[in-house]
């Protein structure tokens, strides 16, 4: 699979949180709390992308995912934590192959605000896949230019 075609991904979800005005972190800050995405997600991999607008130049380090299976009324955190990186796209591949599940954010306690957007393989048949070959669509590199 060619995951750095860029029609293949469509976005599911982008949400900031915190206060961009905050200048430093002071003994007033909150820390920002954790959440779940309310989308049930289909595919083992996934893409996202943090960014933080009051972010020092030296963090490197986005938020931490966690999968989560649904079973009844009952949610179970499942698999490794995957930690990303801050202002890139990160292609996530979750251990377990669940056609109906859940991912919770965890965001590092020194974070004064934070934007979060998420991207899912889209549907697509062979013939699209074929078609887009065909056509010549231009290839970009997941990593760089996802949107």
């Amino acid at each position: 699979m060619n995951y750095s075609n860029v029609s293949f991904w469509q976005k599911v979800y982008e949400q900031s949180f915190g206060d961009r005005t905050l200048q430093a972190y002071s003994k007033t800050h909150i820390p920002l709390p954790n959440f779940s995405i309310n989308y049930r997600f289909n595919h083992k991999t996934i893409a996202i992308k943090t960014t933080s607008f009051n972010a020092k130049s030296t963090w490197r380090r986005g938020v931490y995912v966690y999968q989560v299976l649904s079973v009844g009324s009952l949610r179970s955190l499942v698999g490794k934590i995957h930690s990303t990186l801050l202002g890139k796209t990160n292609l996530l591949v979750f251990d377990e192959d669940s056609s109906d599940y859940y991912i919770e954010i965890s965001i590092p306690k020194w974070f004064l605000d934070i934007t979060v957007e998420i991207w899912v393989l889209k549907e697509f048949s062979p013939e699209s896949l074929l078609l887009s070959t065909q056509l010549g669509l231009p290839e970009k590199t997941l990593f760089l230019t996802l949107l």
